[in-house]
């Protein structure tokens, strides 16, 4: 049951100890009863790292991949190495590991958008 007030949408439930606006009753309902001048019942089990599901772990550098094909890969081509791809734009500095990324790099960046002609710089 909003209200609208020159086209925009008022929230009908507010709080009246700190003035939070809720759409529906019972959202108004349950933040009094948990969350308002609470402290949080719920802390987060894993407050100072990231989750991710990483397994493979290059150990020349320490980054971290979630498939075998892709640390070998990383081993491959990127870990400790220079970038072999230039951009051939003379006035340009870009430099790459990987021709897809100069093909992504001069469009979006020189405009050129003719793969025959992207294909012939590299």
């Amino acid at each position: 049951m909003s209200q609208f007030i020159s086209g925009l949408n008022v929230s009908p439930y507010g709080c009246s100890v700190c003035g939070k606006c809720y759409k529906y009753q019972h959202s108004l309902y349950r933040h009094i009863k948990y969350e308002c001048g609470k402290p949080p019942n719920f802390a987060c089990p894993y407050p100072s790292q990231l989750v991710t599901r990483s397994r493979y772990v290059c150990i020349a550098c320490g980054k971290s991949y979630s498939y075998v094909h892709s640390l070998k890969r990383h081993k491959k081509i990127e870990c400790g190495k220079q970038p072999k791809v230039f951009c051939p734009v003379k006035t340009c500095s870009y430099k790459t590991k990987y021709k897809s990324s100069l093909k992504s790099h001069l469009r979006l960046k020189h405009f050129i958008y003719d793969a025959d002609l992207v294909s012939s710089f590299s």
